[in-house]
C-alpha cells in the first residue's frame, strides 16, 4: 500500500478548535473503502493543531469509549474532595453488565481507583460501578457540561453500559425492556441467549440485516451515547494540554490512561510509533480505538478511529496512524532494527525513575525511548503504575501473557495476541495498592521470558 500522504493537512487553532470545513482528502475514500463498515477518523497534532481526518463529524455509537467520560467525572470528584480513590465498592449480583475483563464473582471488593483502570480497559461492570458510585449518568453529564464552553461538539450525553445496550436492543424489539442488564449485555456481545427465553421471548430472537441497520440508525438519531471522531480527539487533545477540566483533573485522567493497557509497535505500515494511553471500545456492531501517539520528544498527536459494521480496528489504526504520522510529523526515519533471532524477546518491570540501563535496552531507539519513560525500579509507592513491557523483534503473530501475583490473594492473568509485525513493544500496566512483595511473570508463546519480584511500599 502506498503510504505517501495524499491528504491536505488542515491547520487548526492552538486551542484545538474546529478546523475549517474541507473536502475529504484525495484518495482517502478509496483507502477507507478497502475496510468493512463505516469509518470516522481524526488526528490532531498537539503542538501545531494541524489535523487530518475523514468523516470526522459523522456520529457513531460511543460504546466502550464512554468509559473515558465516566473516568473524567470520577477524577473531577476526587480532586474536589468528594470521593477518595481508596474508597471500596463491593460487587453485588445485579451489578454485572455482560462483559468484564477482570472482575470476579459478586462479593469481591475493589477500590474506585482500581475500577477506573478496569473501566478504561473495557470492563463494563467496572464502568457501571464507578459511575454509579459518583452519582450516576447525571454526574458525568454535569462534569462534561464544560464541553459546551470549550466549543466542543460531537459528544452526546453519557449513557452507562446498560442504557447504551437498551437504546439499540429496544429499537429491535420493545420486549428487551424487561431483560436484565447482564443478560442483555451477554446477548449483544457474546451471543448468549439463555436470559432471553422463555421470557420475554418464547424462543431466542433473530434479526435480519435490515432490522439491525434500522436499530443502529435509531441509536444514532437518539444522540445520547454517541460521539464523533473529531469531538473525542479534541477532548483528548485538551486533556493532554491540561485545558479540559483543570490541570489537576486532566493530569489524573492522563495518569489513569497511561496506567491502563497500552501498546506500541512498528511494521512496514507504521514504523517507529508508540501508542500511549490508548483504549478500545466495543459497540453492538463495531470496534473503536482512541489514543495518544508518542514520537521522539514526547506525545505528538492524538488519534481516534471509529468503525461501525466492521471488526478491523487494529488494521485501520495502524494504516491510518501511518498516514497521520507522515501528514502531521513528516517522514521521520529510524535506524533499522538490530538483527534478532525469531521469537527472541526481553521483558522488564518498569517504573517511573530514570536509569542509565536504558542505553542498552533492546528494540533500538524506540525500545530505549520506552525504557527511559518507564525505567526499571525495585520499589513502587502504593498506587503507582507498574508495567511489564515485552519487546519482541518479531516475527509474529505471537501469544504474550502477563501473570501478576499479589502478596496475598489470587493471581491475575492477562493475555494478548500480538499481530504479525517486524517488531512490537507491548506493555501491560497496573496500579498496585496492596503493600508487600509482588511478582510478575511474562511469557511468549507459552515460554516464560522473565519473572521479576518487586515491592510495593509507602516507605
Amino acid at each position: 500500500m502506498d503510504m505517501m500522504p495524499d491528504a491536505e493537512v488542515v491547520t487548526g487553532r492552538p486551542d484545538f478548535g474546529p478546523s475549517p470545513a474541507a473536502e475529504p482528502p484525495a484518495g482517502m475514500q478509496g483507502f477507507i473503502d478497502a475496510f468493512e463498515g463505516e469509518v470516522g477518523f481524526y488526528a490532531v497534532d498537539l503542538e501545531t493543531a494541524a489535523a487530518i481526518g475523514f468523516d470526522e463529524q459523522a456520529r457513531f455509537s460511543a460504546g466502550g469509549l464512554s468509559a473515558l467520560f465516566g473516568v473524567i467525572a470520577y477524577a473531577a470528584r476526587v480532586e474536589a474532595g468528594e470521593v477518595l480513590p481508596t474508597r471500596s465498592v463491593q460487587i453485588r449480583p445485579d451489578d454485572a453488565r455482560g462483559r468484564g475483563l477482570g472482575l470476579p464473582d459478586a462479593g469481591s471488593v475493589y477500590t474506585l481507583a482500581e475500577l477506573a483502570t478496569l473501566a478504561l480497559n473495557g470492563d463494563r461492570t467496572a464502568e457501571h460501578l464507578l459511575v454509579e458510585t459518583i452519582g450516576g449518568a447525571e454526574a458525568v453529564d454535569e462534569t462534561l457540561s464544560v464541553l459546551a464552553d470549550l466549543d466542543i461538539d460531537g459528544v452526546g450525553s453519557y449513557l452507562d453500559p446498560c442504557a447504551r445496550d437498551r437504546v439499540f436492543a429496544e429499537a429491535l424489539d420493545a420486549r428487551f425492556a424487561s431483560v436484565s442488564c447482564d443478560d442483555l449485555g451477554r446477548w449483544l456481545y457474546a451471543g448468549v441467549t439463555t436470559g432471553l427465553s422463555p421470557m420475554p421471548f418464547a424462543r431466542p430472537p433473530t434479526f435480519d440485516d435490515a432490522a439491525l441497520e434500522m436499530a443502529a440508525a435509531a441509536r444514532i438519531r437518539a444522540s445520547a451515547g454517541t460521539l464523533t471522531a473529531r469531538g473525542l480527539a479534541r477532548v483528548l487533545a485538551l486533556l493532554d494540554a491540561g485545558g479540559l477540566i483543570s490541570p489537576a483533573v486532566d493530569a489524573r485522567v492522563r495518569a489513569l490512561l497511561d496506567g491502563g493497557r497500552a501498546s506500541g509497535g512498528g511494521d512496514d505500515e507504521l514504523p517507529a510509533t508508540i501508542w500511549s494511553g490508548s483504549m478500545e471500545g466495543l459497540t453492538e456492531d463495531g470496534h473503536h480505538w482512541a489514543g495518544r501517539v508518542r514520537a521522539p520528544g514526547g506525545i505528538s498527536f492524538v488519534m481516534v478511529v471509529l468503525n461501525a459494521g466492521g471488526q478491523e480496528v487494529d488494521a485501520l489504526t495502524r494504516a491510518l496512524g501511518a498516514r497521520a504520522w507522515i501528514a502531521l510529523l513528516g517522514g521521520i526515519e529510524w535506524p533499522p532494527m538490530a538483527p534478532a533471532s525469531p521469537g527472541e524477546a526481553t521483558a522488564e518491570v518498569l517504573g517511573a525513575d530514570a536509569s542509565d540501563a536504558c542505553d542498552t535496552a533492546p528494540g533500538g531507539l524506540e525500545g530505549q525511548a520506552v525504557c527511559r519513560s518507564n525505567a526499571a525500579a525495585e520499589v513502587f509507592a502504593p498506587g503507582a503504575a507498574v508495567a511489564a513491557s515485552l519487546i519482541t523483534p518479531g516475527p509474529g503473530p505471537l501469544e504474550a501473557a502477563w501473570i501478576w501475583a499479589p502478596p496475598d490473594g489470587p493471581r491475575v492473568r492477562t493475555q494478548q495476541r500480538l499481530p504479525r509485525s517486524a517488531w512490537w513493544v507491548w506493555s501491560e500496566a497496573r496500579r498496585l495498592f496492596e503493600e508487600g512483595q509482588w511478582s510478575v511473570t511474562v511469557s511468549l508463546d507459552g515460554e516464560v521470558v522473565r519473572s521479576v519480584s518487586f515491592d510495593v511500599s509507602a516507605e
